[in-house]
């Protein structure tokens, strides 16, 4: 048996011959109107976007998304991103399959994950806060989902525990906002609702998205994990009748103005100081932790391709070696990353095969849509 091709293990003009999960699937139109399928195939080592050129209507039917394939094809580099060019692909048998091995999951020890939890909610002092954690974190069954749900469809912490990753980071930005203007300010924030906050603010995402493939439910379209964790929130509180009111009004507006912009996703922006510093937290994480996925692959001193959802490049910069000194002047290195920047601009325009590039413009990507849709591209 042929030792497993993992996505992440792959590089350019790689012979590829084994079975995936496809997380997307779209049939587009070139701009020759030739039909052509783009399909976002994974494993547990990543992700891998594919296209199939020919015989693309009649293979669109025979597979959907959270199906296994077998894709056969080279890996090529497009916009310097590896890409299989597949030639042929086949609906794979899942029965017997161990799905784990498809499914991208956190690189953290869960049980040091839920160690780190546990000593968060122990140290509120609210003792309705700490109840409240409690049940949607410890007690209830939605704490299973919590450990296995993924912060996003793709953007950031896109993996099986990457919303418990999220949400233990955002808490720790909260610890180190509030001791700094504890020490500034003495009393001005409460720090339990910002714990809290940013404890429940994205546990609606166990609703919001698919267990296998991270993509939206048809709750998490029309309402969203907002909209869905304030009326989870509200529920819970009605059994609670000395739930003081205050609390559970700010808890609320926390839940649902993290997205920070009505345009963004949330029904109302934050107003009052704990609400601001949970959107803050939130989005400095989630860009954070992007950031660092696309820098990964990218080579010290050089530029990401373009971002088209935050309209820029974004430069690696390289680790000064201890001792040499640097030559230039800042205005000469100012000059070299904007020529640089410059020559990747045009080649992108115009190193892609013809196929590619004539598909460019007509082509958006369904992850960017759902995204933006959902608030997660906000400037």
């Amino acid at each position: 048996m042929a030792p497993r091709q993992w996505i992440r293990e792959l590089s350019e003009k790689d012979k590829v011959d084994d079975v995936y999960l496809v997380w997307q699937k779209n049939l587009l139109v070139a701009r020759n109107g030739r039909p052509y399928l783009n399909i976002i195939l994974g494993d547990k080592s990543g992700k891998l976007e594919c296209r199939v050129w020919n015989m693309a209507e009649k293979l669109d039917s025979l597979f959907s998304p959270r199906d296994l394939i077998r894709a056969t094809g080279q890996v090529i580099r497009y916009q310097d991103r590896l890409q299989l060019n597949a030639k042929d692909i086949k609906k794979a048998d899942a029965s017997g399959v161990d799905l784990s091995i498809f499914i991208p999951s956190s690189e953290r020890s869960m049980e040091k994950m839920q160690s780190e939890l546990d000593s968060i909610i122990e140290s509120l002092e609210d003792p309705h806060l700490k109840d409240i954690t409690k049940h949607f974190l410890k007690r209830s069954s939605l704490s299973k989902r919590f450990h296995e749900a993924s912060a996003a469809k793709s953007i950031h912490h896109a993996w099986s525990g990457g919303l418990m990753e999220h949400t233990l980071s955002v808490c720790g930005l909260m610890e180190v906002i509030w001791r700094h203007f504890e020490t500034l300010f003495p009393g001005f924030l409460n720090r339990d609702l910002m714990i809290t906050g940013a404890l429940l603010h994205d546990v609606g995402k166990t609703w919001e998205l698919e267990k296998m493939t991270f993509d939206y439910t048809d709750e998490g379209r029309l309402l969203g994990h907002l909209v869905m964790m304030c009326e989870a929130v509200a529920e819970y509180i009605r059994t609670k009748p000395d739930f003081p009111k205050h609390l559970s009004l700010h808890l609320k507006h926390i839940i649902l103005s993290h997205h920070g912009e009505l345009e963004h996703g949330s029904p109302k922006r934050p107003q009052t100081a704990e609400a601001w510093a949970v959107h803050y937290g939130d989005i400095l994480d989630a860009r954070m932790s992007w950031l660092h996925q696309e820098l990964e692959d990218v080579e010290e001193g050089e530029w990401t391709r373009y971002q088209r959802q935050y309209d820029r490049f974004f430069w690696k910069p390289p680790k000064k070696n201890p001792g040499v000194q640097d030559s230039g002047t800042e205005e000469d290195g100012l000059e070299q990353m904007q020529a640089e920047k410059q020559n990747r601009d045009e080649s992108q325009k115009g190193d892609e095969p013809q196929e590619q590039r004539e598909t460019v413009e007509n082509e958006k990507d369904e992850n960017e849509k759902d995204e933006k849709q959902q608030g997660l591209f906000r400037e």
